[in-house]
Parts: structure tokens; C-alpha cells; sequence
């Protein structure tokens, strides 16, 4: 009976395991972007595109009627929306994965810590070759910038939306571009 029970539970461990794996990767930065091999994989790309721009939308709408985006919910979302980008951009996959670091750490530290500067280098890579994905990269970076703190006086929230609604005006014409872009095989 204890043997059963040992072996029950290493199996539970290993599955457990698994899915720990599983949910951490799909987590994690993407792979390095690749052509699209079949059709299906481009209108998989396309229709992710497509999600992002009704959230993008609806969060815009948001901020238009007075309401205060959190800084959770769109960094989220702006997450999201780089690791598909960069999915599909070379450019932009070493760009947020230079030195080993992935997505996430580019977000935390990089970003975070030199925004000017981050954006700068984008606009900077855009003016070389420019591309769509690459503007839509640069807009959701920029609407990180104007979240609205409620913290702050009513006059200084209400500078930070009209700027967040600009930036993700911008960020959906982008993300509505590149699904009209995208080219199956």
C-alpha cells in the first residue's frame, strides 16, 4: 500500500512539475522569431494583433470618459503585445533580449529605470528601417509612460490621460496596420 501511495505521488509531483514548466514558459520571452510556415500561422499572428487593438480600444475609451487605467492592467497588456511583436521581429527580439535578459526583465529594470532612453533607441532603430511592428512597439512602450497616478492632483491625472489616450491612439492605428500587413506563405 505504501508503495502505491509513494509512486501515486511522485507521478503528482512530476505532472505538477510539468505544469509549472509549461506555465512558466509560455510566460516567457518569445522564441526567436521565424517566417510564418503556414497560413494558419499568420492569421494566428493577425488575430492576436486584432485582440489587442479591442483591448487597446476599450482602454482608450476609458481613459477618454475620465477613468484612471492601472498600471497593472496595462502593463499587462503592453507585455503581451511586445511578445508578439517581437515574435516577429528580429530587431526587436535582440533589442529586448540583449545579454540573456528576457521581456520581463527589459520591462522591470531597462525600461523602467532610462524610459526616454529606451524610446529614443526605438526611434532611433525605426529611422534606420523603419516598420510597422516597430512603432507599435515604441507606442506601447510610450503609454507606459502616462498612467495616470490617482495620488496626484486632478489637474496632473487629467495631463497623464489626454496623453495615455494619444499614445493609445497611436498604438492601435499601429496594431491595426501590422494585421493588414501580415502575409501568409
Amino acid at each position: 500500500m505504501f508503495t502505491r501511495r509513494a509512486e501515486f505521488v511522485r507521478i503528482l509531483a512530476i505532472a505538477m512539475t510539468a505544469i509549472c514548466l509549461a506555465t512558466a514558459t509560455s510566460c516567457a520571452s518569445p522564441k526567436r522569431p521565424t517566417p510564418f510556415e503556414t497560413a494558419e500561422d499568420a492569421e494566428d499572428f493577425r488575430q492576436s494583433l486584432l485582440t489587442d487593438v479591442r483591448a487597446i480600444d476599450k482602454f482608450a475609451n476609458q481613459t477618454t470618459e475620465g477613468q484612471n487605467i492601472s498600471e497593472f492592467s496595462l502593463g499587462w497588456l503592453v507585455y503581451t503585445i511586445l511578445v508578439t511583436v517581437s515574435s516577429e521581429d528580429q530587431q526587436l527580439y535582440d533589442f529586448f533580449n540583449v545579454d540573456g535578459r528576457d521581456l520581463q526583465v527589459y520591462l522591470k529594470t531597462t525600461f523602467q529605470n532610462h524610459p526616454e532612453e529606451q524610446i529614443a533607441a526605438l526611434d532611433a532603430m525605426i529611422a534606420r528601417t523603419p516598420s510597422t511592428l516597430r512603432s507599435t512597439a515604441r507606442y506601447a512602450l510610450e503609454s507606459l509612460r502616462h498612467i495616470p497616478n490617482s495620488d496626484e492632483p486632478p489637474q496632473v491625472q487629467q495631463h497623464d490621460r489626454d496623453e495615455l489616450a494619444k499614445d493609445l491612439t497611436q498604438l492601435s492605428a499601429y496594431l491595426k496596420k501590422a494585421a493588414s500587413e501580415v502575409v501568409p506563405p
